[in-house]
């Protein structure tokens, strides 16, 4: 064991590019960095603390000064590029670059663009080429050369094997890694072995990645663990390594990514034919459960992929059209008119959209033996309040939402029930028209309304909301023990 292996392997790895000696140094640099501990900064954009570490230039120090969030803005991250080339070429600079550089668009960003693509030739190495690729997906002319010229100088980089007796040495010190690849391929091959996931995880954390410690947090909080203290350093951890983990999936909106147990369970993406060719094989897709397609002409060969996708979010109408089969989907969600054929989803249970004829889509809903359907963003309550007895198991409304999420208002009816149940979400655009939604409620045989919000109300928003309430209690019966539900989720069907 020698305390000058970290240089020597720095230096045989810049003429050799040997992925072993690679290896060696992801694996003796998260050992370095768990024992000096994260960077402490006094908040995410501390440029003063960052700086003051990287001025330094210590390679011992790079795996804490990657390991912050990283901005889109090119204030903040062209200094942090520019600091990195004081350090040698290293590979894990040029890999987590790379996921830089394929989170970042080019509109008003090529001057940064180029920077990174100039360290990234520094520290070039074979394995940020799947990064590389997704880093083209969406790119206007000039980012797609530069891109283009990155992935050539990949082709012709010269890999050729290190002093084996220096590779022995990192071995004897940091392990091989095989172990660990194993284990990994384990994964990929069932992704939903929570006992491997949880090896996988053990693995992960004895040498120092964070995703290791990520898993088990997030394991235990599904399993009923409600400590804010876990939730709070997943999340802490998610908001460094996110767009590292999600993987090299092309155009993802980042905003959409959802982790549970370690892994991306729902996200949205904007990828082309094209785009996604080169990403349809990645092991990264197949732990999704929700996704969103915003213009994925290739969409029904990605969902072919999704062994778990229960709810489909299609943003854009003409993707809807001819996608399926997909046995597995419980949940569609389209802002527009489209009622999924039972051809395409044939245990479809939840339809989403926007429909003006409430009566018609009511019978089609019947006819195709959906539970429920969500109307999205409405207004019209009445007019579903009204229909209700006509129409499926539940009748469900959401008056704002994001993807994925409900805003404003949103709650739910039976067929045949005086009851429902009122959710608040929050947004101050729509607090404002609660007594119209109670009136249309109370106006047509509502009798009994439970209600809760899961967003904290001001004062005057409360005050605003108990007289809406005085308006209707000679008809309804309101009681505010109302359980916050999914309002796009089938599992939580249930009589009133």
């Amino acid at each position: 064991m020698s305390d000058d292996l970290l240089p020597r392997l720095l230096a045989a790895w810049e003429t050799t590019r040997d992925p072993d000696v690679e290896g060696a140094i992801l694996r003796l640099g998260r050992q370095i960095a768990r024992l000096r501990g994260p960077l402490e900064l006094e908040f995410p954009d501390d440029k003063h603390a960052w700086m003051a570490c990287a001025a330094r230039a210590q390679i011992e120090d790079v795996d804490r000064l990657l390991d912050v969030p990283w901005q889109r803005d090119t204030e903040k991250v062209l200094p942090r590029v520019t600091a990195l080339a004081r350090f040698p070429p290293d590979p894990r600079i040029g890999r987590r670059l790379a996921v830089v550089m394929r989170t970042m668009p080019t509109r008003k960003r090529m001057p940064m663009l180029q920077e990174i693509a100039g360290q990234i030739v520094r520290s070039a190495t074979p394995s940020m080429r799947a990064d590389l690729i997704c880093a083209r997906a969406g790119r206007a002319t000039n980012g797609l050369a530069l891109v283009d010229g990155l992935l050539a100088m990949l082709d012709r980089l010269v890999v050729k094997p290190a002093d084996p007796r220096l590779v022995a040495e990192a071995h004897a010190r940091v392990g091989d890694g095989r172990e660990l690849a194993m284990l990994w391929a384990e994964h990929h091959a069932d992704p939903f072995d929570l006992q491997r996931r949880m090896v996988l995880a053990d693995a992960l954390e004895q040498v120092g990645d964070p995703r290791g410690e990520v898993i088990q947090l997030q394991m235990a909080t599904s399993e009923g663990s409600l400590d804010r203290r876990l939730v709070a350093r997943a999340r802490r951890a998610l908001a460094i390594h996110l767009d590292e983990w999600v993987g090299p999936l092309p155009l993802i909106d980042r905003e959409t990514v959802r982790f549970e147990r370690g892994f991306p369970i729902a996200l949205v993406t904007r990828g082309s034919d094209d785009d996604l060719v080169a990403a349809l094989d990645r092991p990264e897709w197949r732990t999704l459960e929700q996704l969103g397609a915003i213009g994925v002409p290739a969409l029904t060969t990605l969902v072919a992929k999704l062994p778990q996708l229960a709810r489909l979010e299609i943003l854009h109408r003409k993707t809807a059209t001819g996608v399926g089969p997909a046995p597995t989907v419980r949940t569609t969600i389209l802002e527009g008119p489209w009622t999924p054929l039972r051809s395409a989803f044939p245990n479809l249970a939840i339809a989403a959209g926007c429909w003006a004829e409430i009566a018609t889509i009511n019978r089609v809903a019947v006819d195709a033996r959906l539970d429920a359907l969500v109307h999205l963003k409405t207004q019209r309550l009445d007019d579903l309040t009204r229909e209700r007895h006509a129409g499926p198991r539940e009748t469900r409304f959401v008056t704002e939402r994001a993807t994925f999420e409900p805003h404003g208002w949103y709650g739910r009816m039976w067929r045949g029930s005086s009851e429902a149940e009122l959710i608040w979400a929050g947004n101050s655009n729509e607090h404002g028209k609660i007594r119209a939604y109670l009136l249309a409620l109370a106006n047509f045989g509502i009798t009994a309304l439970r209600h809760k919000a899961i967003v904290q109300r001001t004062t005057q928003e409360e005050r605003e909301l108990d007289r809406a309430f005085d308006d209707v209690r000679n008809r309804v019966a309101i009681t505010r023990t109302g359980k916050p539900f999914d309002p796009f989720a089938s599992e939580l069907l249930a009589s009133a």
